[in-house]
């Protein structure tokens, strides 16, 4: 039996059904009497497959293949290690603790999965934009129809525009929904979607018959619309500014005509859309409408939070995962959905894992990013999809707080080794 094709069979899966949030519950997280996001421990249904993959490596593998792995990210796991010691004396809540290492975890195995036992960059490439685009549909769905519907089995929610805590639009005359796609949160499906849009401008270079050309054509402007659905402000500057920047990397090559085209492409059906939904983007853009001016004031508050905690627990951190129990802690007269992440990822890792462990944590970042930063050139997809999600990571929580965020840290990064290796 053929296991490595079995196995690399077995990530193409995981890649095309990750959007999906389908989860068993082992333990509701309850905080003041609400549901607590954050305190709740499951098992998603691609966390099961990844460990049925890891199982299968550790079985049917030779042993020298994993030692392999372990010595070429010996110093990463050993400094990965040592925070965790250090960080584990922090914890309020273990159980959350050690929840948010297994993710951790599964995002750095998710890497190597893809680096490793994936050999064709299309091929992988399109089942997850397969996997996205049936996401993408749903969330087509939810906007235009201003509905969503409830799925136990696809871990789908109802999102009623009509009841508070629904990521909305608000107009004088009415309050419009955003798309989810299966997601939290609007902007978790618009991260998904600007990393998609933004490798499908890397591989617009290959040369495509007609039928396939047609429908990359296709699939590259339906994503566009749909991340404009999502009105993720976020997303949408992480690609732009990525995309901007692939573009000048590409300038005197062969194929910045076509990068140029796509580029462009992306612009018009902004604009157009821009156009057609005046009323919707007006408020979005400039900040000024009453749900806007709170979202700013609660992000502003969650930085001074933030910052407050830091100084309280400087040293090591509040623990992984463990946050919005700080919070509570801090005042426990909120309701349960004022308890959120600050909404930045990279302070969110400090406040958790304090100053020793920002100090491994950046010898770690060194080891990763720097082996790409040393050959520009090369790198350069890499490099980008790095810049890409920092962006997000810089004005969202969810590339950390969240399994589907750090999963599509692991398989971004991975794919974007796979587009250097066949650059």
């Amino acid at each position: 039996m053929d296991w490595k094709r079995i196995i690399s069979l077995l990530v193409y899966v995981f890649v095309f059904i990750l959007p999906w949030q389908t989860r068993l519950i082992l333990d509701r997280g309850i905080l003041n009497g609400g549901s607590w996001e954050y305190g709740t421990v499951g098992l998603y249904a691609t966390e099961l497959l990844l460990w049925v993959i890891l199982l299968i490596i550790i079985f049917t593998q030779k042993k020298i293949i994993i030692l392999a792995i372990f010595k070429k990210y010996q110093k990463i796991f050993l400094a990965f290690i040592l925070v965790l010691s250090i960080n584990l004396f922090a914890v309020s809540n273990k159980l959350i603790w050690l929840q948010q290492l297994l993710h951790m975890l599964e995002a750095g195995f998710v890497y190597i999965l893809i680096t490793r036992f994936t050999k064709e960059l299309l091929k992988v490439l399109w089942v997850f934009l397969g996997g996205i685009f049936l996401s993408a549909c749903l969330g087509a769905y939810q906007f235009l129809l201003q509905t969503s519907f409830a799925s136990r089995w696809l871990g789908l929610t109802v999102h009623n525009p009509f009841i508070a805590g629904t990521s909305i639009l608000e107009l004088v005359d009415g309050r419009w929904l955003r798309a989810y796609g299966p997601f939290q949160h609007p902007n978790i499906f618009g991260g998904f979607l600007a990393i998609s849009i933004f490798f499908m401008l890397i591989i617009a270079k290959k040369p495509l018959n007609k039928i396939y050309q047609a429908g990359f054509s296709f699939l590259f402007i339906f994503l566009a619309v749909v991340l404009f659905f999502s009105f993720s402000r976020s997303a949408i500057l992480a690609l732009f500014i990525s995309s901007a920047l692939y573009l000048i990397y590409s300038y005197k090559t062969l194929y910045f005509k076509k990068t140029c085209q796509h580029f462009v492409l992306l612009i018009f059906i902004f604009i157009l859309l821009a156009g057609i939904y005046k009323p919707l983007i007006t408020g979005r853009v400039t900040g000024q409408g009453r749900l806007e001016q709170q979202s700013i004031v609660e992000r502003g508050n969650g930085y001074v939070e933030a910052l407050h905690i830091l100084k309280k627990h400087s040293l090591m951190g509040v623990g992984l995962g463990n946050y919005t129990l700080s919070l509570y802690q801090e005042n426990k007269q909120k309701n349960v959905w004022d308890y959120q992440p600050v909404h930045n990822t990279w302070f969110l890792i400090a406040v958790e894992i304090g100053f020793v462990g920002i100090v491994l944590f950046l010898f770690i970042f060194k080891n990763i990013i720097f082996k790409f930063i040393n050959n520009k050139t090369q790198n350069k997809n890499v490099i980008l999809c790095l810049v890409l999600i920092f962006i997000l990571g810089f004005f969202d929580h969810y590339l950390y707080s969240l399994f589907p965020g750090l999963m599509l840290v692991g398989v971004a990064i991975g794919i974007g080794v796979l587009l250097n290796k066949n650059s």
